[in-house]
């Protein structure tokens, strides 16, 4: 089984993702119920913060966990690209500013 994650990755530009998977695989069942893994990613820049919270307790949550993730790395993935493109045309503008 892969290690669980709990890391912690500041940025030293005030920024911030933490994330808790929690293993469950070492615990027992406690009056027949199945152990509830805490799952949680948290996102924060200096003035910001974002928490979500994940669950796969039942069928439907873990569906709703899964394309919570899912849709999430997407979202970012096309940010990201969109950030990139517009960093790229400015700093082409800064550049033809300076030599005019």
């Amino acid at each position: 089984m892969p290690p669980r994650p709990q890391q912690h990755h500041p940025s030293p530009r005030a920024g911030l993702v933490r994330l808790s998977v929690e293993d469950t695989s070492n615990r027992k069942l406690r009056r027949r119920r199945l152990p509830s893994p805490r799952l949680k990613l948290r996102i924060a820049d200096c003035v910001n913060q974002v928490n979500l919270e994940f669950s796969v307790d039942t069928a439907e949550r873990r569906e709703n966990s899964l394309y919570k993730i899912e849709t999430l790395i997407a979202a970012l993935e096309q940010f990201r690209a969109g950030l990139a493109a517009e960093a790229e045309l400015r700093a082409r503008r800064e550049r033809l500013v300076r030599h005019t």
